[in-house]
Protein backbone atom coordinates (compact mmCIF):
# COMPACT_ATOMS: atom_id res chain seq x y z
CA UNK A 1 0.00 0.00 0.00
CA UNK A 2 1.56 3.10 -0.93
CA UNK A 3 -0.47 6.88 -0.15
CA UNK A 4 -2.34 8.40 -2.94
CA UNK A 5 -0.43 10.89 -4.98
CA UNK A 6 -2.29 13.61 -3.98
CA UNK A 7 -1.60 12.70 0.18
CA UNK A 8 1.70 12.45 -1.04
CA UNK A 9 1.85 15.88 -3.46
CA UNK A 10 0.58 17.40 -0.26
CA UNK A 11 3.27 16.46 2.49
CA UNK A 12 6.07 17.23 0.33
CA UNK A 13 4.52 20.33 -0.44
CA UNK A 14 4.40 21.24 3.17
CA UNK A 15 7.39 19.71 3.68
CA UNK A 16 9.28 22.22 0.92
CA UNK A 17 7.22 24.78 2.49
CA UNK A 18 9.93 24.04 5.80
CA UNK A 19 12.68 24.03 3.61
CA UNK A 20 12.69 20.43 3.82
CA UNK A 21 13.09 17.18 1.35
CA UNK A 22 10.02 14.26 1.51
CA UNK A 23 10.28 13.41 5.19
CA UNK A 24 10.94 9.43 5.86
CA UNK A 25 8.65 7.06 6.57
CA UNK A 26 9.13 6.60 9.82
CA UNK A 27 9.48 10.93 10.98
CA UNK A 28 7.28 12.18 12.89
CA UNK A 29 5.70 14.97 10.45
CA UNK A 30 4.15 17.24 13.77
CA UNK A 31 7.71 17.64 15.01
CA UNK A 32 9.55 18.11 12.39
CA UNK A 33 7.12 21.23 11.54
CA UNK A 34 5.49 19.69 8.48
CA UNK A 35 2.26 19.62 10.15
CA UNK A 36 0.76 21.63 12.55
CA UNK A 37 -3.67 21.54 13.67
CA UNK A 38 -4.01 23.71 10.51
CA UNK A 39 -2.83 21.43 7.97
CA UNK A 40 -3.59 18.07 9.52
CA UNK A 41 -7.24 19.26 9.21
CA UNK A 42 -6.58 20.03 5.37
CA UNK A 43 -5.01 16.44 5.18
CA UNK A 44 -8.05 14.26 6.72
CA UNK A 45 -10.42 16.00 4.43
CA UNK A 46 -7.90 15.10 1.10
CA UNK A 47 -7.58 11.59 3.17
CA UNK A 48 -11.09 11.96 3.27
CA UNK A 49 -11.84 12.80 -0.01
CA UNK A 50 -8.89 11.04 -2.20
CA UNK A 51 -9.28 7.40 -0.32
CA UNK A 52 -13.29 7.84 0.34
CA UNK A 53 -12.87 6.98 4.00
CA UNK A 54 -13.96 8.63 7.19
CA UNK A 55 -11.61 10.10 9.68
CA UNK A 56 -13.27 10.14 13.02
CA UNK A 57 -11.71 13.38 14.95
CA UNK A 58 -10.73 10.28 17.85
CA UNK A 59 -8.10 8.95 15.09
CA UNK A 60 -6.34 12.15 15.06
CA UNK A 61 -3.89 13.43 15.28
CA UNK A 62 -2.12 10.26 15.88
CA UNK A 63 -3.04 7.85 12.70
CA UNK A 64 -1.47 11.14 10.62
CA UNK A 65 1.82 11.28 13.06
CA UNK A 66 4.10 9.74 10.01
CA UNK A 67 3.52 8.96 6.20
CA UNK A 68 4.13 4.89 7.81
CA UNK A 69 1.24 5.69 9.68
CA UNK A 70 -0.89 7.35 7.09
CA UNK A 71 -0.74 4.61 4.73
CA UNK A 72 -1.21 1.73 8.12
CA UNK A 73 -4.20 3.61 8.39
CA UNK A 74 -5.69 3.88 5.24
CA UNK A 75 -4.89 0.56 4.82
CA UNK A 76 -7.12 -0.47 7.74
CA UNK A 77 -9.84 1.45 6.87
CA UNK A 78 -9.90 0.71 3.53
CA UNK A 79 -10.24 -3.01 3.93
Amino acid sequence: MSLPQTVLAFLTNRAQKEGKDQPPLQEDLFDAGILDSFSVVELVSLVEQDCRIAVPDGDVPENFRSIAKIESYIASKSA
